[in-house]
């Protein structure tokens, strides 16, 4: 009889034993899931691009996962990998869905994008070389980037897995820091390609999603050292400007009508614009402002026909700028550093506060 107890005992002990095994399976599951079901992206603008400034990319036994800084909420985004080294470079997508890191999986580095909201990945990049990719830029939905390495760049849409060529690449290991513009309306990509901080070409080349060539716009007005431009508020213009003279040559601006492709140049002297938020259009297109030392005015409505005479109408004292914007067609406002602000009338030259 003690030996029949002896053994229900021993039963029920492994039976409890077996019943708290999986209560703490079921626990350690239920947090798991939970940790990735609270899983959440804080995601913030930058002068490069975009980040999410609350993750980290961890790549630990064969899996790699974005974890949440300061919490136990993860989700892991590839598995069953075996990595030759760690993961070198990272982007996020405009709205941070979308991941990007070079790997390389034994075969050479591989440019990678991994959707953050499902936990998958989306594309595979193949057949970098050397320092794997020297800039990189994505579409606003995140669903094309353009890829800048050594030996070529790229138009690449991951999903689709196509891959369009857009020249070469900077060939030296050079930074290839690129002026972009995306017309999504459009299908269009804008690009001026830049190597140590100076244009490549004097011009914009503007490319369908196809990588065809559309349209280019130069700057005949001021071909230097560094060339920049921007389109005007309400699309239909484009400004190529001269970022800085080197003094040898003088800068210039050359405007551009979208529809027809007519243009026209004025002379900006030697002094450049040092950011796309300081030069701009009025609304009925006669008026070009640049702000820098100066508020300079140009009325293009009324240039003479030597382009050495092509010089401001008016320059005005204004605060040390960031960006400016016309009102109306007559008045230019100026945000400057501190919040101050600056209202100048171009044709009166009157200030408001």
């Amino acid at each position: 009889m003690r030996t029949l107890r002896s053994q229900q005992n021993i039963g029920l002990f492994e039976c409890l034993i077996s019943l708290i095994m999986i209560a703490v399976f079921v626990a350690m599951f239920a947090s798991a899931a939970n940790a990735q079901d609270t899983f959440s992206v804080q995601c913030e603008p930058t002068l490069d691009g975009y980040v999410a400034t609350n993750l980290v990319a961890r790549y630990t036994n064969g899996t790699i996962s974005l974890v949440v800084l300061n919490g136990a909420a993860y989700r892991v985004i590839d598995h069953d990998l075996n990595l030759q080294s760690t993961l070198r470079y990272q982007w996020w997508s405009p709205g941070c869905r979308y991941f990007a890191s070079t790997i390389d999986e034994g075969n050479g580095y591989s440019l990678v994008v991994w959707d953050t909201q499902e936990g998958q990945r989306v594309g595979t990049f193949e057949g970098l070389v050397g320092n794997p990719v020297l800039a990189l830029y994505w579409s606003p939905d995140g669903q094309y980037i353009i890829v800048n390495s050594q030996i070529r760049s790229e138009l690449w849409n991951p999903a689709a897995n196509t891959r369009v060529p857009l020249g070469e690449g900077a060939g030296d290991g050079d930074i290839n820091m690129d002026m972009v513009y995306w017309d999504m309306a459009r299908g269009e990509l804008w690009r001026l390609r830049h190597y140590h901080y100076s244009s490549s070409d004097a011009g914009v080349t503007v490319y369908n999603f196809a990588g065809q060539t559309v349209a280019y716009y130069h700057n005949s007005a001021g071909v230097d050292r560094e060339t920049g431009f921007r389109l005007s508020d309400d699309g239909n213009y484009v400004l190529v400007y001269t970022v800085r003279s080197t003094g040898s040559r003088e800068a210039g601006v050359t405007v551009w009508r979208r529809d027809t492709g007519d243009s026209l140049q004025v002379d900006a002297d030697t002094d450049g614009v040092m950011s796309p938020y300081c030069i701009t259009l009025s609304p009925d297109g006669r008026y070009l402002v640049i702000a820098h030392n100066l508020l300079r005015v140009w009325d293009l409505q009324n240039l003479p026909d030597d382009f050495e005479e092509r010089d401001p109408i008016a320059r005005y004292s204004i605060i040390r700028p960031l960006s400016i914007r016309f009102v109306d067609n007559t008045t230019v406002e100026v945000d400057g550093r501190e919040g101050m602000i600056d209202s100048v009338n171009v044709e009166t030259g009157e200030y408001f506060q």
